[in-house]
Order: C-alpha cells, then sequence, then structure tokens
C-alpha cells in the first residue's frame, strides 16, 4: 500500500509539481490549499507525512494548522517555504518538524528529506510502541520494578510500589532507598550494588525495607546494571518481590527444626539414662549371685546395655543428631571393654585403627552390639591362663560406598569344629542377627588367632 503525503500549497503551479513528484517516487498524494481543509483532510486520511507551506491564504498558516492537527495526532512535517524569517521559524520549531526546505526547493533535496522524515518516522513510532508496551508491563506488574541513576536515586518505580509498600511513586522518586533498608543489611546491600558496578551479570539479593506503615518487608530484588558507550554505569533496574511470607514460614521451620532437635535430644538422653540404669541394676544384681557363669551372662547383658547407651550419649552431644562418628565411638566401646577386663587380666594390649566415618544411627546401633560382642569374646576366650595378647580393632571406608569392621587377636584362635551356623552361644547369635539385619557379610578366619570381618554398604 502506497504511503500517504498530504500537501498543504496554495500556489497551484507549486502544489502540482509537488503532486508529480510524490507520484513518480511512488507516493499517494493528497491536496489542501489552506489550513483548515489540510486539518480535514489529515484527520480524516491520516497521511504518514504532511508537506506543509507556512504562508497559506487565509486566517489559518501553516504553523497553526499543524498545532491542530497534531493535537489529535502525531505525524511528521516537512516545512516548504519562501519565507524563512526567525520569528516564523520560532513559532514553527514548537510543532517539532523533521525539516524546514526553502522554495524553490531543490527536487532531490525534498526527496531525501521525505524519506529521512518517513524512516525516522518509523523508528520512532517503533521505538514509542515498545516504550509503551513495556511501560504497561511495569505499570501492571504484581513485582515492584525500579530504576535508580548512578548515585542510587530512584527514577522510576511501578504502580505496585503502593501495593506492596504503600507509598505512591511520587512519593519516592528522586529520593534514595538505603534510608529505608533494614540497619541489619544496609552494609550487605551496599556491598552488592558496588559488586553490580563491576560486573555485567545480575545480582539476587534478599533485605528487609520499611514500608509507609512502619513495618519491615522482606523483599527479593534482582539488578541489572545499564552502562553508556564508555562501559560507565549509568543506571540500575532493579525487580522486587515480597518475600516476607515465605521468609515467615523458613522462620517457623527454622523454630520447629529446633524444638525437634530438642526433643531428640531429650529423648537420646532419657533413652540413655534409662539403659544406664538398667546396667546399674545388673552391677547390682550380679553382687547377689555367687554363680560365676551367671555372673558372667549379666555382666555381657551390662556390657549391650552400656554400648547402646554410649550411642545415644554421643547423638545427645553431637550436633548431627542422626550420624554417629563410628570411629570415635568404636574407640570408647574398645577402650571402656578392656578397662573392664583388666581386672582379670593386664596382659592384653589393644590397637585401634580406625577411620573417622559417619554412619546412620540405625546401622550404629546394631554394629556397636556386634563391636560389643566380638570383643568381649576376643578377651574373655582368646588368651587363657593370663597370656599376652593383642585384640586389633579397624574401620575403614572404601569408594564412599563399602565400611569393613575386623575385630582380630593373636591368641589361641578357634577349635577347628567351630561352625558359626550352629553354635550354641548368645553372643555369636547376636552377631548373626545382627549382620544380616545390617545387610552385612560376615567372615571368620582362624590363622595365628581369630580375624572376624562385617563388611556392609553404606
Amino acid at each position: 500500500m502506497k504511503k500517504k503525503i498530504l500537501i498543504v500549497e496554495d500556489e497551484a503551479l507549486t502544489s502540482m509539481e509537488l503532486e508529480a513528484n510524490l507520484q513518480i517516487w511512488g507516493y499517494e498524494p493528497l491536496l489542501a490549499p489552506a489550513g483548515k481543509e489540510a486539518i480535514e483532510i489529515a484527520l480524516e486520511h491520516h497521511p504518514e507525512l504532511i508537506l506543509m507551506d507556512i504562508v497559506l491564504e487565509g486566517e489559518m498558516d501553516g504553523v497553526k494548522a499543524i498545532e491542530n492537527i497534531k493535537k489529535s495526532y502525531d505525524v511528521p512535517v516537512i516545512y516548504l517555504s519562501a519565507y524563512n524569517d526567525e520569528k516564523t521559524q520560532e513559532r514553527a520549531k514548537y510543532t517539532l518538524p523533521h525539516s524546514f526546505i526553502s522554495k524553490p526547493f531543490d527536487r532531490h533535496e525534498l526527496k531525501f528529506a521525505i524519506e529521512l522524515a518517513l524512516t525516522k518516522s518509523y523508528l520512532e513510532k517503533k521505538l514509542k510502541d515498545s516504550e509503551k508496551r513495556y511501560r504497561l508491563l511495569a505499570d501492571n506488574s504484581t513485582d515492584l520494578i525500579s530504576i535508580h541513576d548512578n548515585q542510587g536515586l530512584i527514577q522510576y518505580v511501578s504502580p505496585s510500589c503502593e501495593f506492596l509498600l504503600g507509598y505512591k511513586p511520587s512519593e519516592i522518586i528522586g529520593k534514595d532507598c538505603a534510608n529505608v533498608i533494614h540497619p541489619e543489611e544496609h552494609e550487605m546491600v551496599q556491598e552488592s550494588f558496588s559488586k553490580l558496578s563491576k560486573t555485567n551479570k545480575s545480582l539476587t539479593i534478599e533485605f528487609r525495607i520499611l514500608n509507609k506503615d512502619g513495618n519491615y518487608v522482606w523483599l527479593e530484588t534482582t539488578s541489572k546494571k545499564i552502562v553508556d558507550k564508555d562501559s560507565d554505569l549509568i543506571q540500575i533496574i532493579g525487580t522486587s518481590r515480597d518475600i516476607s511470607l515465605r521468609k515467615n514460614v523458613e522462620e517457623e521451620l527454622k523454630k520447629s527444626l529446633k524444638e525437634k532437635k530438642m526433643l531428640i535430644r531429650e529423648v537420646n538422653h532419657r533413652v540413655k539414662n534409662n539403659l544406664m540404669v538398667i546396667s546399674s541394676l545388673l552391677n547390682l544384681q550380679a553382687r547377689y549371685i555367687d554363680n560365676e557363669e551367671a555372673k558372667e551372662i549379666l555382666e555381657d547383658s551390662q556390657n549391650r546395655a552400656r554400648s547402646m547407651a554410649l550411642v545415644h550419649e554421643r547423638l545427645y552431644k553431637s550436633s548431627d543428631l542422626k550420624n554417629l562418628n563410628f570411629g570415635e565411638y568404636a574407640s570408647s566401646i574398645a577402650t571402656d571393654l578392656l578397662r573392664g577386663h583388666q581386672n582379670k587380666n593386664k596382659s592384653i594390649k589393644l590397637e585401634l585403627l580406625l577411620e573417622d566415618i559417619p554412619l546412620d544411627v540405625n546401622i550404629s546401633i546394631p554394629l556397636g552390639l556386634i563391636l560389643n560382642e566380638l570383643v568381649v569374646n576376643a578377651l574373655k576366650h582368646a588368651f587363657p591362663d593370663d597370656t599376652v595378647g593383642t585384640v586389633q580393632i579397624s574401620l575403614s571406608e572404601r569408594d564412599h560406598k563399602f565400611v569393613t569392621l575386623e575385630v582380630s587377636d593373636n591368641g589361641k584362635g578357634l577349635p577347628e569344629s567351630f561352625d558359626i551356623t550352629n553354635i550354641n552361644s548368645l553372643g555369636f547369635e547376636i552377631v548373626n542377627t545382627l549382620v544380616r539385619q545390617i545387610a552385612g557379610k560376615l567372615t571368620i578366619q582362624s590363622e595365628d588367632g581369630t580375624q572376624i570381618k562385617v563388611e556392609f554398604e553404606i
């Protein structure tokens, strides 16, 4: 479709020349001899450009006609006139024409001026449409959009500011938002914006800001800098959203987690105390029994209760309520068992090769009981008649996936008829049961003493 150009010219010959040229150049000319007719045609046909003679017949000159037309819609104008006095040009400037061309005009100069005016008008229209779309998005966004100069002063803020913070945009434009940032986050915000000025990446921070009611609101703000051709900071654009609800939920979760940890600690403390009470009761009961075999049974039960109590004691003291450093725990169990046995045989030494391996409490408790049974068995049976010997305990991890616990001694070894699956011993029955519970593998060798190994996956 041809572009329409309105010719406003009261000299018939000049009008005919302009009309002919426009047709040759591929435009659709519209003609008006005076200002009043020019207004009527312009408002009816909306031409893409007006070629306006300034001095026209009648009461209205070209400048006045353009002023009236531009009240209804914006159109590019090229003034054509033989009268270029300063006063007339000064009036014409306020209508923002694209150019002035003196009569008689040069045909090539006019063609170039028309093409330039139409191109410039097209680009300006695209820019205005783009600005209008983005303004519409900003003005209707539920997030708060703001633009700050390189001093931090607010140049623009979206209407959502009133909904989020209670301030009308006019109340805070030109002000520094640093004055309403919570004192605890003030330094962090300043450092973040200083960092933003040195990077091309966007930056997201969380901070509190004072609303109009005097309460602090949590905002999550993502900012991006705008630079000039010399890469100097000229503006910062920020998009903020209210995260107060999320922060309140996080705070409640932290509080709930803290209470849960306190509760679990209290449970571990009470379980540990109850197990120690059981151990003490077994110890007291043993004093009233003369039968040595019965005493040993009570002593074994006491050790089992103590090994479980030690798990809960360490969990009570630990910041990690789910995992236990089994290396440290194994060292405590073995040392306590040796100390108790040294009353009977002081010639046994303990060698510990333990890695610090965190294990889930559901693994630690059965593995602790397994360790207790194996160490007690070695201390009681590996070195008869107070013979000198060593019990070695090792704990190692492989590929961050497999754990091996091994208890070995250089004592007399197991009898040739020993069968782990067919033995009348509560201790080994407990070991077999608990190894199956942790989905482990039990290996027993009896060369130069006894080596018992438990392997399992974590």
